[in-house]
């Protein structure tokens, strides 16, 4: 028996088909450590993110905490305030009804003296608080006031006439110029002229 092995050999075809393998090969490896790399940065963006976003997160909600310390308490006052004010108005709206109704109903009749003076009383704290709004009226008509962080008006001239510009220099020339002037005769010359001829 004679042995022939037959070799094989290869085509070009072959040749190709392998060139081809290896190629898609190399390519797959490539697109692989592409994605590692893509995976590492975005591991490390993440996580880096994560950690800033935490920090600012913290940040955040360390200065709300401290900002509800500071700002609730003002809301507290400015509410009660607020409140104070419409309870006050509500009382006195109260008291005038119950002394207009006292009156529309024992007008004419005799009281006892108990109940002349509860209504005596009440039209005294009537009275008081009436007087009470005239007077904070009156404080806030032209006084100084001490300004506060809150007020946000701009200084308003009492005077409309001091409004054009250089009003003041003006004021301090005439002012200058009227003591600057020479006089005769008395200041009151033109008065007794007057009362004289009528």
């Amino acid at each position: 028996m004679s042995s022939t092995k037959r070799s094989y050999v290869p085509t070009d075809s072959d040749s190709e088909h392998e060139e081809r393998m290896k190629d898609l090969k190399a390519r797959d490896e490539f697109a692989q450590r592409l994605q590692e790399k893509d995976k590492e940065k975005t591991r490390n963006i993440a996580v880096k993110s994560d950690k800033k976003g935490l920090q600012e997160a913290s940040k955040r909600l360390k200065l709300e905490t401290e900002d509800q310390t500071l700002v609730i308490p003002q809301l507290r006052k400015e509410s009660r305030r607020q409140y104070l004010a419409k309870r006050k108005d509500d009382q006195l709206t109260l008291l005038e009804a119950a002394i207009a109704d006292e009156e529309y109903l024992f007008g004419k009749e005799k009281l006892t003296e108990s109940e002349q003076k509860r209504q005596d009383y009440n039209r005294k704290i009537l009275e008081l608080a009436r007087q009470h709004d005239q007077v904070s009226e009156f404080a806030n008509i032209q006084r100084y006031h001490i300004p506060s962080e809150d007020q946000t008006e701009e200084y308003k001239e009492v005077n409309e006439g001091e409004n054009v510009p250089n009003s003041e220099q003006r004021k301090w020339e005439e002012e200058r110029l009227g003591s600057a002037m020479l006089h005769f005769g008395a200041k009151d010359a033109k008065q007794k002229n007057q009362t004289k001829r009528i």
